[in-house]
């Protein structure tokens, strides 16, 4: 096997064995310390510079090579104290040896830290924020036949938010869990007896944005719920009402098409919107209204 062919050999080997990397979970934004950064960089310029040397090596080979193929080592009268069969089993002893470094140093290139690595390698010493939220969707069909949803008007992204609530670290039953029931109760201001909340299979939203609170990119993932209240004994009545507030909230009761027509809701929180229009059989059409 020449020496090119083998090199294709093995740089095919090393490619089919390596998985490009996935790019999903990339945050838009991240943090990370001055320290992290530089030794992610010094780490990247090493493999690159180690990967580097097989030129050298390789054309030291090539000349010793050439230099056995040219020179006449037939001599017998001592050059340097050694004859030609001695000069030329040291020249043969430094072409392989240049040769077996050349070849390792190949494989290196063939392996050096992509641009890609370098991200992934940076990520790992980074600080990326990271949000799991349930989406608590309450939803009616008026009088017109559109659907509405229940939001309010966060003070600090200053757009329209479905209720929610945090996931991190917490395991969530599918169908009325205790915590999510007492949440959405206390939003709304009912009776958690009042409330039936069941989680839906297949709608789960993972997006990348810049979060408000974190103030860099984040990574969010949305699982939805969908909230039920059975009417009881002083059942409140603002809930029936356009517009109403409680516990200092403005709540509303939307469609998808007048939050979008909020410019700071659009802006920020247009992924949530789209994924609702997209899934509206599951989200909207199939389940039964909430009041």
């Amino acid at each position: 096997m020449t020496l090119r062919s083998w090199a294709t050999a093995l740089r095919q080997r090393l490619l089919s064995t390596t998985e490009p990397p996935s790019h999903h979970d990339l945050p838009e934004t991240f943090s990370i310390s001055p320290d992290a950064l530089r030794l992610a960089l010094l780490e990247y310029a090493s493999a690159h510079e180690a990967a580097m040397r097989w030129t050298g090596y390789a054309g030291l080979a090539f000349s010793l090579w050439g230099s056995l193929a040219v020179t006449d080592f037939s001599f017998t009268h001592p050059k340097f104290g050694l004859d030609g069969r001695q000069w030329q089993l040291i020249f043969v002893v430094a072409a392989s040896l240049a040769t077996f470094r050349a070849l390792t140093a190949l494989a290196k290139y063939l392996r050096k830290p992509s641009v890609d690595a370098l991200i992934a390698q940076v990520l790992s010493r980074g600080e990326v924020a990271q949000e799991f939220r349930a989406i608590c969707l309450l939803k009616r069909r008026s009088s017109s036949h559109d659907y509405r949803i229940l939001v309010y008007r966060d003070a600090l992204w200053d757009c329209f938010l479905l209720p929610h609530y945090n996931m991190a670290n917490t395991s969530l039953r599918d169908i009325n869990d205790p915590n999510l029931r007492d949440f959405i109760a206390c939003e709304i201001g009912v009776s958690p007896d009042w409330v039936t909340i069941e989680r839906t299979e297949g709608t789960e939203l993972r997006s990348r944005k810049h979060s408000e609170f974190w103030r860099q990119g984040t990574i969010y993932r949305f699982t939805f719920f969908i909230v039920k209240l059975n009417r009881g004994a002083g059942f409140p009545s603002h809930l029936s009402d356009r517009e109403f507030v409680h516990n200092g909230r403005d709540f509303s009761w939307l469609t998808l098409s007048e939050m979008e027509a909020d410019p700071n809701t659009k802006n920020r929180n247009l992924d949530m919107t789209r994924h609702i229009a997209d899934r509206a059989t599951q989200l909207l059409r199939q389940p039964p209204d909430s009041l």
